[in-house]
């Protein structure tokens, strides 16, 4: 997958490619803004206590929402966050 994605990018003319690179890095650092304010909000109004590993796994998967050019799908977890 990621290599027909570079292939494609690397088709493109130069002017499209670099434009589409400067709007993919502020999609990116909007994103990243976002999930920062996320974890600050959490902090100060004691919504809840994550831990280093929860922390980690909600900004990647805040992340990958954030930054994708596709629709997201929603799992529900049934299950215990604690083994």
């Amino acid at each position: 997958m990621e290599k027909k994605h570079t292939a494609r990018l690397l088709s493109i003319t130069p002017p499209v490619r670099s434009t589409r690179i400067a709007a993919r890095k502020k999609i990116v650092e909007g994103a990243f803004g976002m999930v920062d304010d996320a974890l600050i909000q959490l902090n100060e109004q004691n919504i809840v206590d994550l831990d280093e590993d929860k922390k980690a796994a909600m900004v990647s998967n805040l992340l990958v929402v954030l930054c994708s050019d596709k629709a997201a799908n929603p799992i529900i977890n049934a299950g215990t966050l604690h083994n």
